[in-house]
């Protein structure tokens, strides 16, 4: 529900917190329907990848708890978080004309969103009391959910360490750790990869290189052209003439 909304009905019950998650027990009929001040979105996943998730959360009997209750009183600042993410990476994930969607999108859509949406219940059932995956490792996550979906912005290193706060050098040690790259390589990469996504997909008009470059904050062509290259083997030019 929308921090704007009033009010909904669920089950014959009427709630007027923009902080309730309503719950549909496992198998259920989502019926809901979106109106002004209220959407609704459908992720569906298999139920091997939600036990891969649950499990890895410490949640096993979540599903049992779940067909017992239909609402989850969330505290407001953690429905606002929930509703920004949700938010903005549903807006990342619709934002290009011909709908391309990166490995890293994928890894959102599959994986973030359901374990923010899991974990935020799980907190307020009492579902997980053994947490198998650290705190740390949470916010690493959201770390590279921020990164993903904030391209469009002159976002750097230092800006996103002060957002989350971090020290460029706990950023850096993660990185490395876990993808065995930097955070500045890691952006760069998100950044040229969405590039050249939409190179593939576009057709060839003047100044769609140059026009599509500042769009994820490239504002000198040389140095972009080089990075480009460095990072994909070819010119822009010559992934368009490809697609």
């Amino acid at each position: 529900m929308g921090e704007d909304a009033s009010m909904f009905n669920f089950n014959h019950e009427t709630t007027k917190s923009t902080s309730t998650m309503v719950i549909y027990s496992p198998g259920a009929e989502i019926n809901a329907v979106s109106y002004e001040g209220f959407h609704v979105y459908i992720l569906s996943l298999t139920h091997e990848h939600l036990l891969h998730l649950t499990q890895m959360l410490g949640m096993d009997k979540i599903e049992e708890k779940l067909r017992d209750i239909d609402r989850v009183e969330l505290d407001s600042g953690q429905a606002d978080v929930l509703r920004t993410q949700l938010k903005d990476i549903l807006a990342d994930a619709a934002s290009l004309e011909h709908k391309v969607i990166t490995t890293e999108g994928k890894d959102l859509l599959l994986n973030f969103v359901p374990v923010k949406f899991l974990k935020a219940i799980g907190e307020h059932i009492g579902c997980a009391k053994n947490k198998v995956m650290k705190e740390k490792h949470f916010l690493y996550l959201e770390v590279r959910a921020y990164m993903h979906t904030h391209l469009y912005e002159p976002i750097n290193i230092e800006k996103i360490a002060k957002k989350f706060n971090l020290s460029e050098r706990s950023l850096r040690n993660y990185f490395k750790e876990e993808l065995n790259t930097s955070p500045k390589q890691y952006l760069t990469a998100l950044r040229l990869t969405k590039i050249r996504d939409e190179f593939q997909v576009m057709k060839k008009e003047k100044g769609l290189i140059e026009k599509t470059a500042r769009k994820f904050g490239y504002h000198h062509m040389g140095q972009f052209a080089k990075a480009y290259k460095d990072f994909f083997g070819e010119l822009p030019s010559k992934t368009l003439q490809q697609g």
